[in-house]
């Protein structure tokens, strides 16, 4: 796919994703938060990307949640994620210490192959 491929697929797509109301959230094939829309930052309180750079697990989950997202980012990077789409019961943390049930869809975003793939949380 050339650039400007890419870039007509992306934009449109960040598009229709900023105008949700659900909060979304997207890792690249590292772990590293690539993408969160406003209806999340809006929910949370706070960027969702921070801490920006890394795998760890964002601030706004909760701790008793965040080894169970390291598990998904470990399992996305071996390409072993079953299932298109994956329904999880989960808990995110307000910036006022709040905490929020949510159900969260995992959708690996596979290339080809079994490697790393990028997850749309």
């Amino acid at each position: 796919m050339t650039a400007r491929n890419a870039t007509q697929v992306v934009v449109p797509l960040e598009s229709l994703l900023a105008a949700m109301s659900d909060g979304v959230l997207i890792t690249d094939e590292n772990g590293h938060r690539t993408y969160g829309n406003a209806a999340l930052s809006d929910l949370v309180g706070a960027d969702p990307l921070e801490p920006m750079g890394t795998d760890v697990p964002p601030r706004w989950l909760p701790e008793s949640q965040q080894e169970r997202y390291s598990e998904y980012i470990a399992l996305a990077r071996k390409g072993q994620i079953t299932g298109d789409i994956v329904s999880l019961d989960w808990q995110v943390e307000t910036s006022t210490g709040q905490h929020i049930g949510a159900l969260i869809k995992l959708i690996p975003m596979r290339s080809s192959g079994n490697g790393p793939v990028p997850l749309m949380w």
